[in-house]
């Protein structure tokens, strides 16, 4: 059974050196766990969010990468602008909607980096750090937390 409370401890495992704050937080941006300090800013946050990863979400629906075999039986992925160009007459080979699915999302903003990775179909960690904290450092921690939490909601149909 998942516990609110080790939910909780686990995501305070991210939240220092640079990273303000950790959320869990649904698509449709309903704040499920957080560790920082406003809940007030966590649920706007969380709100953004949401819309943000639908967005992007949406947009890689509507227009997903497309494989295409070349003449030494390699596939390569091709996508430009919105709009797929054919390289040459190579037949596409459409992907499988879980391989092509959006896992993670780093948005910079003006006074820090979100970082978003999807744990479920419908279950968002969202981390929200300074500017000056470290990418790699922020990934790796995300990283961390997201095994565990994927083995708890692997037990659910979300």
């Amino acid at each position: 059974m998942l516990k609110a409370r080790a939910v909780g401890d686990l995501l305070a495992q991210a939240t220092y050196g640079g990273v303000e704050s950790t959320m869990l937080l649904s698509t449709d941006g309903s704040l499920l766990s957080f560790q920082g300090e406003s809940i007030l800013r966590a649920k706007t946050i969380a709100a953004v969010v949401s819309n943000i990863w639908f967005a992007y979400d949406r947009h890689a629906q509507l227009s997903p990468p497309t494989l295409h075999a070349n003449s030494h039986n390699e596939l390569s992925t091709f996508q430009d602008t919105g709009a797929l160009r054919p390289v040459s007459a190579e037949t596409p080979v459409a992907l499988d909607s879980h391989e092509s699915g959006q896992q993670e999302l780093i948005i910079e903003c003006e006074e820090g980096l979100i970082v978003i990775h999807a744990v479920r179909q419908k279950v968002l960690l969202c981390c929200v750090c300074a500017l000056s904290c470290d990418l790699g450092c922020v990934k790796s921690k995300m990283r961390a937390i997201l095994k565990p939490l994927k083995a708890a909601f692997s037990h659910f149909s979300v």
